[in-house]
């Protein structure tokens, strides 16, 4: 007799910041190394800020359209209300890090590496996670107009209450993905929801999807 499956669910520790001092955000640099900071309310749009590393930080109220954020690490750092039309950043690093109430437009996130990461009450429009490491991460009240995870690995991530338009699964590795506070527009190749919890109703609406898979006519 066939095994049952359980979900496991991401473990989220909480974040809980010292005394932090305020800094300059004039100031960021390129590969610069910045700890137990406030950066707050300000325009650092167009910055190149690759390699930066924040760590005990807080990023509020910022601004930051086509800032470079290649390779950028930020560990245990909270975001909130950042504003990024453009987001470039590839091969970012995210470790026990919070963002939320923020908006991303463009978002460039491949080859980046997400660990314990919170994204809650976000508007996000293209999301490009391909080829990236997502473990531990929590979606929570996002509405995302397209989520590309061509190529990702995926291992205790939820989603609640969220929305997305358009999803990219091709080539994706899924465990312990649960998908059923996600609301589901289109979706790309259902041979990679292997790894997914799906809730009755979700099932029922990919009907088609998993047809076409299957090689099934479906008509009325």
């Amino acid at each position: 007799m066939a095994r049952s499956r359980k979900t496991d669910f991401p473990t989220l520790s909480p974040l809980f910041l010292p005394e932090l001092e305020a800094g300059d955000p004039e100031l960021l640099t390129i590969r610069g190394s910045y700890e137990l900071t406030r950066f707050a309310d300000a325009d650092v749009s167009e910055r190149d800020l690759s390699g930066v590393t924040f760590s005990e930080c807080e990023l509020i109220g910022l601004s930051a359209n086509n800032s470079s954020l290649r390779g950028a690490r930020l560990l245990e750092t909270r975001v909130e209300q950042l504003n990024a039309p453009v987001f470039p950043a590839p091969r970012v690093q995210l470790r026990e890090v919070e963002i939320t109430h923020s908006r991303l437009g463009a978002a460039e996130m491949y080859d980046a590496v997400l660990q314990q990461a919170l994204f809650a009450h976000c508007k996000l429009g293209w999301v490009n996670l391909r080829a990236s490491d997502l473990s531990n991460v929590v979606f929570r009240d996002c509405v995302i107009s397209e989520l590309d995870l061509v190529d990702a690995r995926l291992k205790r991530v939820s989603f609640e209450n969220c929305r997305a338009d358009v999803i990219h699964l091709s080539g994706a590795k899924l465990e312990h993905v649960d998908l059923r506070g996600l609301e589901i527009g289109t979706l790309s190749d259902a041979a990679s929801l292997r790894g997914a919890t799906l809730s009755s109703s979700q099932a029922a609406s990919l009907t088609r999807v998993f047809a076409e898979h299957l090689g099934i006519l479906v008509e009325d």
